[in-house]
């Protein structure tokens, strides 16, 4: 059964470029355009990692971080790799312990290296 990612990010050419190159390495993506639909969607869905955009409507970045990492359940330690143009962002990720940050624009190359090891997948 393959590996399941959700992508939370509210640019739909984003969305549309990292669930195309995740479905061709053979994962399971499914996608949400904002952070309250992120959170639902890692509740109900119970991804393997979650990528996650910091900037976007109706709950941030750092919100939906904060929300899972408040969680009881296993959501609460699931990998997250936390996307954005702005590298000065990644500070404020750091009481949360995401596993990776990459700023945008990143190479395929670089997500899939950040996935693999998020996953423990070899490669």
């Amino acid at each position: 059964m393959p590996k399941k990612i959700l992508i939370v990010d509210d640019e739909p050419n984003i969305l549309k470029a990292l669930e195309s190159r995740l479905a061709h390495e053979k994962y399971a993506v499914v996608i949400a355009s904002n952070g309250r639909e992120g959170y639902e969607m890692a509740a109900s869905e119970q991804p393997d990692l979650i990528i996650v955009d910091a900037l976007m409507p109706e709950m941030t970045g750092y919100q939906l971080v904060d929300k899972l990492r408040e969680r009881t359940d296993k959501m609460a330690k699931v990998p997250i790799i936390v996307i954005s143009a702005r590298p000065s962002i990644k500070k404020f990720f750091s009481i949360w312990k995401i596993h990776a940050f990459l700023e945008k624009p990143f190479g395929p190359e670089d997500l899939m290296a950040r996935v693999r090891e998020c996953l423990g997948d070899k490669k």
